[in-house]
C-alpha cells in the first residue's frame, strides 16, 4: 500500500502572526522530509547545494536559487553536500489577505492559492528577476530574527512584495493568467465584521448577509478566508485583545468582555490557543520586554 507524505503542524511562535523561520543546517538538521502543509514557503539556498522534490517534479538547487512552495504542496530537501544551509520561511495565508477583499484580493491573492498562474516552483540566481525576490527575502529573515518595533508591518509588506515580483515574472515569461472574479457574496459580511466583530452573529445570520445557506456559506468562507467563521470572529477579538491589554488601560476581565467573550474561561482558552500563554502571563512576558 502507497502511503502519503505525513502532514505537517508547524509550529508558530504567534499565531496572530502566522510565520516561522527555520535553518536547516548541521548539527541540528540538514534536510527537509517530504511532507505537506496549509501554509505557503520560501526556501534560498543559503549554502552548498540541494535536491528539492516540489509535487511529482525533482531538481537540483545551489547558492541564490530559490523555491516557492504553495498551500497544500507536497515537497522536501535533501543536501547533496556536507556543508549546507536551507533557509524556509513558512507562513500562513492570512498574513496575504485583504479582510475588506479589494481587488489586490480577487486580481492577484486569489489566483496564487489557488494555483492559477502556473508559475515553476523554483527559480534559479540567473533569472532576470529572481533577485528581486531574493533581496526581500533577505530583508524578510533580518526584520524576524531582530524583531524589533514595526518588523511585522516590514515583514508583511516584503510578503506582498514577493508576491509582486512574482506576477512581474508572469509578465516577464509570459504566462498567460486566467480571468479573475470578485467574490462580492462575502462583502456584505466583512462590511458588518469590520464594525460589529465583538457583537454575537450565528452562522446562520452571516450566511443570510451573503445570500447564501448555511452550510455553502461555511464551505465558501473556508476557502476564500483560509479559516472557519469562529476561528476568524475569534482571530479578530484576540486582535483587539491584545491591543487593549498593551495600552494598559484595560484589565483582563474588561478586555475579555469587551471583546465579545461570554467567560472568562472562554476568552483564556482562545487566547492561549493564539499566544501559547494566558492572558495573565502573557502581561508579565511583555511587561518584562
Amino acid at each position: 500500500m502507497q502511503l502519503s507524505p505525513p502532514y505537517e503542524v508547524t509550529q508558530m511562535p504567534d499565531k496572530t502572526f502566522p510565520i516561522n523561520i527555520f535553518h536547516v543546517a548541521a548539527p541540528h538538521w540538514r534536510w527537509v522530509p517530504l511532507h505537506w502543509h496549509e501554509h505557503l514557503e520560501w526556501m534560498i539556498v543559503y549554502k552548498g547545494s540541494f535536491r528539492v522534490q516540489i509535487g511529482t517534479e525533482h531538481q537540483d538547487i545551489t547558492v541564490g536559487d530559490i523555491v516557492f512552495v504553495n498551500t497544500c504542496q507536497i515537497h522536501a530537501a535533501f543536501p547533496l553536500e556536507e556543508d549546507t544551509e536551507l533557509i524556509c520561511i513558512v507562513f500562513n495565508e492570512a498574513l496575504i489577505r485583504n479582510i475588506q477583499l479589494d481587488h489586490t484580493e480577487s486580481r492577484y491573492i486569489r489566483p496564487l492559492l489557488e494555483n492559477h498562474l502556473g508559475l515553476p516552483a523554483i527559480f534559479t540566481k540567473d533569472h532576470p528577476l529572481a533577485k528581486q525576490i531574493t533581496f526581500y527575502l533577505q530583508q524578510m529573515i533580518i526584520e524576524y530574527e531582530q524583531s524589533t518595533y514595526g518588523s511585522e508591518l516590514l515583514i508583511k509588506s516584503y510578503l506582498l512584495a514577493c508576491i509582486g515580483w512574482l506576477y512581474r515574472i508572469v509578465a516577464h515569461d509570459h504566462i498567460e493568467l486566467p480571468a479573475s472574479h470578485q467574490p462580492a457574496y462575502m462583502q456584505p459580511l466583512f462590511q458588518h465584521l469590520s464594525h460589529h466583530f465583538r457583537e454575537s452573529i450565528s452562522i446562520e445570520t452571516a450566511a443570510e448577509l451573503c445570500q447564501l445557506t448555511p452550510t455553502y456559506f461555511c464551505y465558501l468562507f473556508k476557502k476564500t478566508t483560509g479559516k472557519t467563521f469562529i476561528e476568524y470572529i475569534n482571530m479578530l477579538r484576540i486582535h483587539e485583545a491584545e491591543q487593549l491589554l498593551r495600552s494598559g488601560d484595560w484589565n483582563i476581565s474588561q478586555v475579555a468582555y469587551h471583546c465579545g467573550f461570554t467567560s472568562l474561561n472562554y476568552f483564556g482558552r482562545v487566547f492561549k490557543q493564539y499566544k501559547q500563554m494566558s492572558p495573565s502571563r502573557w502581561l508579565k512576558h511583555i511587561a518584562k520586554s
